[in-house]
């Protein structure tokens, strides 16, 4: 049985990512992102210097298998919203920590991989 850390936007947060909302403040908690999807996960949680959109099984409590970074905590929220979690990837990202890749302003045009 999972537990349910927080509720927003009529989501259920899973209790696993009670660390992550322990980071945000009261703004960022009201906008809160997370959604499930056959079996995967997709949200949106801050990090030391960024804000990431991250995809993991469900199964895995927390675990993610994919990152994108954002530059603020508001456009990785946009690039959720936008995004259906499964096809391609999410708009507006800057870093892609697995492959190296970085696009200037979010622009795919400037994408260069600099590992």
């Amino acid at each position: 049985m999972e537990a349910v850390a927080a509720q927003t936007q009529n989501v259920k947060i899973p209790a696993w990512m009670d660390d992550w909302i322990e980071l945000l403040n009261e703004r960022e908690k009201a906008n809160l992102r997370y959604r499930e999807v056959d079996g995967w996960f997709v949200a949106v949680v801050p990090f030391l210097f960024t804000a990431g959109l991250i995809v993991g099984r469900t199964r895995d409590h927390g675990c993610y298998e994919d990152r994108w970074c954002f530059e603020t905590f508001e456009k990785a929220c946009a690039a959720f919203d936008a995004w259906d979690g499964v096809t391609g990837e999410p708009f507006g990202w800057h870093r892609h920590p697995d492959t190296g890749r970085h696009r200037t302003g979010g622009d795919p045009a400037l994408e260069y991989v600099n590992l």
